[in-house]
């Protein structure tokens, strides 16, 4: 048995979602035909929350230390130029 999408009317199948997985179920009792359905799809809502939160988490594992690295650099500097004024 070969199931193509409808391309009447009557159709189900949106052009938008033709490359979409697709599920087959009966059209109704006593019928032959076959529709094709595709699942909704969901609005995404914490796909920025999440990226976010992953941005977060990159700052503070790479460049927290890389600061405090160079928050310590610079004081050792400071403290090497007064001794250096001393002598």
């Amino acid at each position: 048995m070969h199931l193509a999408p409808e391309t009447s009317a009557d159709s189900e199948v949106e052009p938008s979602a033709q490359n979409a997985a697709v599920t087959i179920r009966p059209a109704g009792a006593g019928s032959s035909r076959v529709v094709l359905s595709t699942p909704e799809r969901s609005g995404g809502g914490w796909t920025l929350a999440i990226l976010c939160i992953g941005l977060g988490i990159v700052a503070c594992c790479i460049l927290l230390p890389g600061i405090e690295e160079n928050r310590r650099i610079f004081h050792e500097t400071q403290q090497l130029r007064l001794d250096l004024e001393q002598i």
